[in-house]
């Protein structure tokens, strides 16, 4: 089983990060370690690891709403993803299947597995790496600690270039 501590790692790296925009923020992409730790420990004991971490000040009550915040904001992501599923494959019936073909931007799965590799296997940033022409070279010369971290650096230089 998973140590606590492994579960909470993300956590307090994110809100160790200066360039985060809210704690809430952290809560949302860790919301699966935390439904994780909130199996194994209470939300004083969450609590109480990450101020001994952070520099944070949380109380078991503050890291409960945070969490049903995180929760309630997944819930409607899911929501929206299956009704994008629904509408793709209305539309993709429609189309003719060799114009879809012509107008699908494919990519190897050998260079998306390399891709995967140094983006922490997030396949919308591979794919967002790839698209914008960014080598695996540059990306490992970044040295992101996360995919946070790494996500920032994409955007910056697609901002930038």
């Amino acid at each position: 089983m998973i140590e606590l501590k492994e579960l909470l790692k993300t956590l307090v790296s994110l809100l160790n990060q200066d360039g985060l925009k809210s704690k809430q923020a952290a809560f949302n992409l860790c919301y699966d370690d935390l439904a994780q730790a909130k199996e194994m420990a209470s939300w004083d004991v969450i609590a109480r690891h990450v101020n001994e971490n952070t520099s944070e000040l949380l109380t078991a009550q503050i890291a409960s709403n945070m969490f049903q915040r995180a929760k309630a904001k997944k819930k409607k992501q899911t929501k929206k993803r299956v009704i994008s599923v629904k509408e793709t494959k209305q539309v993709s019936e429609k189309v003719d299947k060799d114009d879809h073909n012509e107008s699908e931007n494919t990519i190897s799965d050998g260079l998306l597995e390399k891709y995967m590799k140094v983006c922490f296997n997030k396949e919308m940033i591979a794919r967002n790496a790839i698209e914008n022409n960014i080598s695996i070279d540059l990306i490992q010369q970044w040295g992101c600690a996360n995919f946070v971290q790494l996500n920032n650096a994409i955007g910056n230089y697609i901002r930038h270039k």
